[in-house]
């Protein structure tokens, strides 16, 4: 940038020597000040212009640069939102396994002891976790007699003659007492109505499909003890409420208890619509939940 005033400074000198060669030279300062004054307006206004420009191409570069940070601090607030999201899904996986580390725990400090006969002889045995579970509701025979559902679901969802055998509500309610369910599942319980309560707070806005995990995790037998739990303990009101919100029974067999679950708190906590419902009230034969075939104290568990 800076020849381009040199060789117009050079050029001037040239031209100023070729037209005034055949003069002599002087001595005479007033000659040499034209001289100058002669050099100075011709480099002036070129440098002035010059200098402009450079600064209107410093001023351009600047821009350029600020732009270019600009973009790159953009850039990297973006890498930094994604990367808070990736932790935050990352914390929200956590807790999701914290509280399903607490419900595995939970369920595998439960125990049970059944007496066993074969014959004359009486012996007992032990049955931990999720087995524990089966083997307590084998050996609540009317509670598991309803399960079994040996009658047939009516299609206008009247209860079956099994059903009325056992007068529905008020004798299951002895029952579910007389076999302490409270004191064998009173913790496991709480944990399920604890987890779902706090599943949309903790997990943010993927909590559905944290819930449809954790569901998959329970087995028919727990599925049948939660049904029990909504129904008989007036405990369950709170609890109930977020069971309807995460369609916790879902999975749980047709039979005479999930019609008497239907009749009293509706479609919701299966998952259904209204249009659904018929389908729900359609005949099958399911079988029993992870309890067996038969009535018998003596019947083996499925662990």
């Amino acid at each position: 940038m800076l020849l381009v005033p040199a060789a117009f400074a050079l050029g001037a000198v040239l031209a100023y020597a070729v037209t005034f060669w055949h003069l002599p030279a002087t001595e005479d300062p007033g000659a040499w000040g034209a001289f100058g004054d002669f050099l100075g307006g011709l480099l002036n206004p070129l440098v002035s212009t010059l200098t402009l420009f450079v600064a209107a191409r410093v001023l351009k570069l600047q821009r350029e640069e600020l732009a270019l940070t600009r973009k790159a601090l953009e850039q990297t607030q973006l890498a930094m939102e994604e990367q808070a999201k990736t932790a935050e899904q990352q914390r929200q996986e956590q807790r999701f396994f914290d509280l399903l580390n607490v419900y595995y725990q939970t369920v595998n400090v439960i125990s049970y002891t059944r007496l066993t006969t074969k014959g004359v002889e009486r012996g007992y045995r032990d049955y931990n976790g999720k087995a524990a579970m089966a083997a307590w509701l084998r050996n609540a025979l009317e509670l598991h007699d309803f399960v079994l559902n040996r009658g047939s679901v009516g299609t206008n969802n009247d209860p079956t003659d099994h059903a009325d055998e056992i007068q529905h509500m008020d004798r299951m309610f002895v029952n579910w007492q007389d076999y302490e369910a409270r004191e064998y599942f009173d913790s496991y319980f709480r944990v399920v109505s604890h987890l779902l309560a706090e599943a949309k707070g903790l997990l943010g806005e993927q909590h559905h499909r944290y819930v449809v995990l954790f569901r998959s995790q329970l087995s028919k037998s727990e599925l049948v003890l939660l049904a029990y739990h909504f129904w008989l303990d007036p405990e369950s009101k709170q609890s109930l409420q977020f069971a309807e919100t995460y369609a916790l029974l879902q999975d749980l067999d047709r039979g005479d208890l999930r019609t008497e679950l239907e009749k009293e708190f509706g479609y919701f906590l299966f998952g259904l619509h209204i249009s659904e419902k018929q389908e729900a009230l359609a005949p099958t034969d399911t079988g029993s939940p992870e309890i067996g075939c038969s009535a018998s104290k003596d019947t083996p568990p499925r662990v």
